[in-house]
């Protein structure tokens, strides 16, 4: 069974952190082919499945990729295409709030012009804050800063932006993450910034680990996020953080999240047997 794995230019013979997901695909017979969604030539071959892993360029190439996405079929996608273009946009994270699922709060701004911006840091009544697109990747065009230190707001002309609190917490506990398989939790990590940063990526300097038992209350909240989302996902990434110890959700990662298969060995196998279950008639 041919699995075309999702990945983008930056990346062209996949991810290396995924090394043992491939490996584990490989012994399971899977013929594993990298899938750069951005060139026509690979859209034109035939897979039996597709797996969406690092298109991580997506945000830079939204309207591009936004089309490629309606273009996937409809079966053997995964996650599913509707559920990928919900989360495409982290407003589904205000859907996520009406169902119950505590969310960082946030000043939600569409079409963000700079008076919108200045107006709404004004009334924020909050001195430290984080400003970011709503559809971006990466900490893309995330800023940090006090109310009396304004970013340079032009970057963000007439884009949908949140404003969120910066919480503190990150820098003294981290933000924590619980990845699921089917529904079912797998492993958890606790990502925290460099020294002088707020941003959790690696990519930025961020540093990752293993926590091997998190606490029930952290994963009643995970479960509670993803029964919220009433969809069957073949993978998921509960991104939050616990605000004066409360959890408290950052993200919901079901397009393209980092699984940190590296962090746990067994975390493979455990995919590619809910994968199988996935595939099975």
């Amino acid at each position: 069974m041919k699995i075309g794995i999702v990945t983008c230019e930056k990346m062209p013979h996949l991810n290396p952190r995924e090394n043992s997901l491939v490996e584990c695909l490989r012994a399971e017979k899977f013929e594993v082919v990298p899938y750069v969604w951005s060139r026509p030539e690979h859209e034109r071959k035939k897979y039996d499945v597709i797996l969406i892993r690092s298109p991580w360029d997506y945000f830079e190439r939204l309207e591009e990729f936004s089309a490629w996405l309606e273009r996937l079929p409809a079966r053997r996608v995964f996650n599913p295409r509707e559920i990928l273009k919900w989360n495409l946009d982290k407003v589904y994270l205000r859907e996520l709030e009406s169902r119950g699922v505590r969310i960082v709060p946030t000043k939600w701004i569409r079409s963000a012009t700079s008076q919108d911006l200045r107006q709404a840091i004004a009334f924020s009544g909050l001195n430290e804050l984080v400003l970011k697109p709503t559809r971006s990747a990466a900490a893309f065009k995330t800023v940090r800063f006090k109310k009396t230190e304004l970013p340079e707001f032009g970057q963000f002309e007439g884009l949908s932006m949140m404003l969120q609190p910066m919480a503190r917490e990150i820098l003294s506990e981290g933000e924590w993450s619980l990845i699921y398989f089917g529904g079912r939790f797998s492993h958890a990590l606790l990502k925290r910034p460099a020294s002088g940063d707020f941003r959790v990526q690696y990519l930025h300097g961020g540093t990752e680990s293993r926590v091997v038992a998190p606490d029930a209350a952290l994963l009643d909240f995970g479960s509670q996020v993803i029964e919220a989302v009433g969809t069957k996902l073949l993978y998921a990434r509960v991104d939050f953080v616990r605000l004066e110890g409360v959890p408290h959700l950052m993200e919901l990662e079901v397009l393209e999240p980092d699984l940190f298969f590296h962090l746990d060995p067994e975390a493979p196998r455990r995919f590619v047997n809910v994968l199988n279950q996935f595939l099975a008639p």
